[in-house]
């Protein structure tokens, strides 16, 4: 079924994942994918139903699937740390590959650490670009992906837009100002001297949104140093999705509950 027989990783920062929901939509495409050779099973003494046997071949693919829920990102940094260990031990991991390692979301604690730099700023303790706990999340990251090779996808809250609602009403900017300190550039060249886009337009490595502005150009919070912004380049991101919700046009305030179910069943 062109499956990549390799597992899966998944840290659930944001305590959301559904296992359940996610067996479903599985059962649900390895139904799809059965009924195009499901005839080849006829005349078969023991010829098991559709249904049986999507729930038994789920039942094999979720073996491969390992989720994690770290609930600070000091958690998330030693989570990542000892995964090559957890991967060596585990008695079904080991024998597999990992294809894929997900991050949802890399925002969960920000206001957290947020709020943790800021204290430890405004009472002078340490070197405050140390204390920011994602140059640990990162370089632990960094590491796992030089040792074992997966694909890395890491969600984003998108929290300020890049530009702001203009008084006549015409929508803010698709794109969004990044939030994290330090946090990897899309498409990075690994060139100090280039200016890497806030925001870039997926279907091109070089276009860029015409109110984007460098990343130098967004300071970062009180206390991050700007050496500390550079330790990303070790970890570039080869692509980059904005996903915006669509817009629902409210329904005029005349109507009766009857025309609203009339028009939207």
């Amino acid at each position: 079924m062109e499956g990549w027989g390799k597992a899966a990783l998944l840290l659930d920062t944001d305590n959301s994942f559904d296992i359940l929901r996610f067996h479903r939509l599985l059962v649900s495409h390895l139904t799809r994918q059965l009924e195009q050779g499901y005839s080849s099973w006829t005349g078969h003494v023991h010829q098991p139903s559709l249904p049986d046997l999507a729930e038994e071949l789920a039942s094999i693919c979720l073996q491969n699937l390992h989720v994690f829920q770290p609930n600070s990102s000091p958690q998330l940094a030693t989570t990542l740390l000892n995964l090559p260990k957890y991967h060596a031990t585990h008695p079904y991991l080991h024998k597999l590959d990992i294809g894929i390692l997900a991050i949802d979301s890399m925002s969960a604690f920000y206001w957290k650490d947020r709020y943790d730099v800021e204290q430890s700023r405004e009472s002078g303790q340490g070197d405050l670009s140390s204390l920011n706990p994602l140059r640990h999340v990162l370089a632990a990251l960094q590491a796992f992906r030089v040792s074992h090779g997966p694909v890395i996808i890491m969600t984003n809250w998108g929290l300020n837009p890049l530009r702001k609602p203009a008084p006549t009403g015409e929508p803010t900017s698709m794109f969004f100002k990044q939030h994290l300190y330090p946090f990897p550039a899309p498409f990075d060249r690994h060139d100090s001297s280039s200016h890497i886009p806030a925001s870039t337009n997926p279907p091109s490595q070089h276009s860029v949104a015409p109110d984007a502005r460098p990343l130098t150009a967004l300071a970062p919070p009180p206390g991050i140093a700007l050496d500390a912004m550079q330790e990303h380049r070790s970890l570039p991101l080869t692509c980059h999705i904005t996903l915006r919700p669509v817009p629902v046009s409210p329904f005029a305030p005349t109507l009766t509950l009857s025309e609203l179910e009339g028009n939207e069943p």
